[in-house]
């Protein structure tokens, strides 16, 4: 669970950096993916413009109900970085999440 979780949030990190292609390298480290994870991997893929959509549809396996909506109330409070939140939700949209 440590490297899964380390390599998770490194990557995370690097995508609040805009370092898209560093995150996916590091989050590619994973030796399984949680659920959620799968979410980051579709906004990482989202920025590079690659495979977003696949991404996505394995976290919606999981969490069906999620929706721009309820993106943007679970993260509004922990992305407070100027245009952080915005810069999600675009993601999310290209990845296509429903609103």
């Amino acid at each position: 669970m440590e490297k899964v979780w380390f390599h998770w949030q490194l990557g995370s990190a690097l995508y609040e950096k805009n370092d898209c292609r560093a995150a996916l390298t590091v989050m590619s480290k994973m030796p399984r993916i949680p659920s959620g994870a799968h979410r980051m991997l579709a906004g990482t893929h989202a920025c590079l413009g690659t495979r977003a959509k696949e991404a996505l549809a394995v976290f919606l396996n999981v969490s069906p109900g999620d929706a721009i909506g309820k993106q943007r109330r679970q993260w509004e409070k922990m992305n407070t970085a100027p245009g952080s939140l915005e810069r999600w939700i675009g993601q999310m949209r290209f990845a296509g999440l429903s609103e």
